[in-house]
């Protein structure tokens, strides 16, 4: 009986370690480009608003809600033309600061 359980217990450890490491291998080709035609299309761009100079500029403190409105309506306008985007400018909407993160 102690036998047997023990060979079962073994089986079962090695079909699980079995199926672990089938899921943690690396995909084949053809599975990974099946995976990839199922999603959707990604369009994107860098995205940086029309009054900012550069990449620092677009978070300083200064103006920074003026600079949020304007990015709020670039952004639909993107969204419009089939971009997809998330809102989220980093700048602190809170009543205490209005500072850019």
């Amino acid at each position: 009986m102690k036998k047997t359980t023990m060979l079962m217990a073994a089986v079962v450890g090695l079909a699980t370690a079995n199926v672990m490491a089938a899921r943690n291998a690396p995909w084949p080709k053809e599975k990974a480009w099946e995976w990839y035609n199922a999603q959707p299309w990604m369009r994107g761009c860098n995205y940086m608003p029309a009054s900012a100079a550069n990449r620092v500029d677009q978070w300083q403190e200064m103006g920074c809600e003026e600079r949020f409105a304007e990015m709020e309506t670039e952004l639909k306008i993107a969204q419009s033309i089939g971009f997809n985007w998330r809102a989220s400018s980093g700048c602190s909407r809170s009543s205490t600061s209005t500072a850019c993160a």
